[in-house]
C-alpha cells in the first residue's frame, strides 16, 4: 500500500459519510475561531470575557479586583485599554449585577413583545434561506475563472519556445527553458490574465464568507426563535445558558447605559 500522491486522479466526495456534527454547529465554530483570532485567552476568564465592549476605544472589559484583602472586597469590570491609550477612555467601572439586571430587562422585553419578535424572527430565516444570488455569483466567477485558466495555461503553451520563463498557474511554478525571446506583449497579457485571475479569488472568498455569515446568522435567529417560543413567562434571575445562547457583545457608554447586541444582529 502506498499513499496517492498524484500519481493517479484524486477526488474529492461531499456527503459521502454521515456528519460527526452539524453543519450549522460546524459553521458557528469556524466563524468564532476567525472572530477570536488575536484575543489573547486568560485563565479564570468568565462569562462576561470577550463579551463587554468600550465604547470609546472599541476594547474588552476586564475584570479587576478592588480591596482584595478586607471585607470591601469586590469584582468590578473596566475597560482594559483605559490607563493604557494617550486618551484615557471616558467609559465607567460597572459590576456584575449591572449587566445581569440589564440582561434580564432585555430578555423581558423580548417576551412582552414576543408576537412582533417571532415574526421578526421568521422574516430573517425566510430571507437568509434563499442564497440563490450569491450562488449565481458564484457560478459566474467560477466560470470566469475557468476561462482565465485555460488562457494562462495557453499563453504558457505558447511561451514553451521561448527562454528562461518562469511562470504559475494556481500555485504551480512552470519553468520553460528555450532559445528564443520571450515577447513583452505575451508575457504582459499573461500578467494581466494572473492578475485578473487573483481578483477573482478573493471575490469568491468574500462571496463564501458571506453566505457563512448568513448561514451562522440563520442558525442564532432559529435559536432565539426556539428560546421565546418556549419561554411563556417573564424571567426574575439571571439565567446563564441564555446568556451564552443570546448575547454577542455589550457596549459601554460613557453614561453608564449598556447597549446589548444578540447573535443574531438584534439591538437593545
Amino acid at each position: 500500500m502506498k499513499k496517492n500522491e498524484g500519481e493517479v486522479p484524486q477526488y474529492y466526495v461531499e456527503h459521502s459519510h454521515p456528519e460527526i456534527i452539524s453543519r450549522e454547529i460546524f459553521d458557528m465554530v469556524k466563524q468564532e475561531f476567525e472572530k477570536r483570532k488575536g484575543i489573547k485567552s486568560r485563565s479564570g476568564s468568565n462569562m462576561f470575557s470577550s463579551k463587554i465592549v468600550c465604547g470609546d476605544c472599541g476594547g474588552f472589559y476586564g475584570s479587576k479586583v478592588w480591596h482584595s484583602n478586607d471585607k470591601y472586597r469586590r469584582v468590578i469590570w473596566r475597560c482594559n485599554h483605559k490607563y493604557k491609550n494617550e486618551k484615557r477612555c471616558q467609559t465607567p467601572i460597572i459590576r456584575e449585577v449591572q449587566i445581569k439586571e440589564k440582561f434580564v430587562d432585555v430578555i423581558n422585553r423580548l417576551i412582552q413583545d414576543k408576537t412582533s419578535v417571532i415574526a421578526d424572527c421568521e422574516k430573517i430565516i425566510a430571507e437568509l434561506r434563499d442564497t440563490s444570488t450569491i450562488e449565481n455569483k458564484e457560478l459566474k466567477l467560477k466560470a470566469e475563472q475557468n476561462v482565465l485558466y485555460n488562457s494562462m495555461k495557453e499563453l504558457v503553451n505558447q511561451m514553451a519556445h521561448s527562454k528562461n520563463v518562469n511562470a504559475e498557474i494556481e500555485g504551480k511554478n512552470i519553468e520553460i527553458n528555450q532559445n528564443r525571446e520571450l515577447p513583452a506583449q505575451a508575457l504582459r497579457q499573461y500578467e494581466n490574465l494572473k492578475n485578473q485571475y487573483e481578483k477573482n479569488n478573493e471575490k469568491l472568498i468574500k462571496l463564501e464568507n458571506t453566505r457563512l455569515e448568513w448561514r451562522v446568522k440563520k442558525q442564532r435567529t432559529l435559536e432565539l426563535l426556539d428560546k421565546i417560543k418556549n419561554q411563556n413567562n417573564l424571567i426574575t434571575d439571571f439565567d446563564e445558558q441564555m446568556w451564552y445562547t443570546l448575547v454577542e457583545k455589550v457596549i459601554v457608554n460613557r453614561d453608564g447605559n449598556l447597549n446589548f447586541e444578540l447573535k443574531n444582529g438584534v439591538k437593545f
